[in-house]
């Protein structure tokens, strides 16, 4: 059994060695495990785990496994994203929210499930990004865009290993590599708030700071989670244009890196925030 210093040590250490990538994935199977042992605490464990079941707290309850997309990670593990059917309760209050899922029918007999699949398909070129998504990803749910231009994704650390991205409702240029980048996102989102768990990186503080992602003030947590999830997009489209890429997905590659640099360019004075530890601190530097 890791302590839990043991295992605070090892975060501090690669999150602030600029070297690593990202996404850490040397720890994130200690992260998702470290979950899990929590998880278990109340009787969800990964085979019973869905999004439904945990946000009605019943692991008996109904869980709508649409497909199962099998992936191959860096150390030759197999392990499956789940794509689930929210239940009617949970779609419901997301409806008042204005999110629409797609249903279990246009997943199966429309395009965007191998819209997905072309996704995962991109990441898995990035061998450690896939080995840190599929530590940290076990069930996915497709929300339908308002418009086909627009992309839109979430997810809540109050259901660590689920995330909730739009895919569009027909094939668009691009869209794959769209998704990819929603996957990666949230995936991101979740390993900084099992991070969290492990490390202090705020400090108590109320202030807000102007987030060029949201064009509002925000908590310093929403901020310090921009800059994180942004770096790892960045470098993540920096790898795939090491890569042989079409002239198409070059220029657009090319064209969020530029926009992604001139954001995190926006928030360079958060590095010396008051509401950052040192950590905190060290890890903002390194990101920009």
């Amino acid at each position: 059994m890791v302590k839990s210093g043991e295992i605070a040590d090892r975060v501090i250490a690669s999150i602030t060695n600029p070297k690593n990538d990202p996404w850490v994935p040397e720890l994130a199977q200690e992260l998702a495990s470290r979950e899990w042992s929590r998880l278990c605490e109340i009787n969800f464990t990964q085979n019973v785990y869905g999004t439904t079941r945990l946000m009605t707290r019943n692991i008996c309850g109904p869980r709508d496994i649409v497909a199962s997309l099998l992936i191959l990670d860096d150390v030759k593990k197999t392990s499956a994203i789940n794509i689930e059917a929210l239940g009617e309760q949970c779609a419901f209050q997301c409806l008042e929210g204005g999110v629409r899922f797609y249903s279990r029918q246009e997943i199966l007999n429309t395009t965007v499930l191998s819209c997905v699949k072309g996704a995962l398909a991109i990441i898995n070129r990035v061998p450690s990004l896939m080995e840190t998504i599929s530590s940290l990803v076990c069930m996915l749910h497709l929300i339908k865009p308002v418009d086909i231009d627009y992309d839109f994704s979430f997810s809540e650390p109050s259901v660590p290993f689920s995330i909730f991205i739009s895919v569009p409702q027909h094939r668009v240029a691009n869209d794959a590599l769209r998704v990819a980048e929603a996957l990666v996102h949230e995936t991101l989102h979740l390993q900084m708030s099992l991070i969290e768990k492990e490390v202090q990186l705020l400090k108590p503080n109320g202030s807000k700071f102007f987030s060029p992602w949201r064009k509002e003030h925000r908590p310093a947590q929403g901020v310090l989670h921009a800059i994180y999830v942004f770096k790892g997009i960045d470098s993540f489209i920096a790898r795939l244009l090491a890569s042989s890429v079409s002239d198409e997905s070059f220029e657009y590659m090319v064209s969020r890196r530029r926009k992604i640099a001139e954001e995190l360019r926006r928030v360079q004075s958060f590095h010396n925030s008051s509401a950052l530890t040192k950590l905190g601190k060290e890890l903002v530097g390194n990101c920009l």
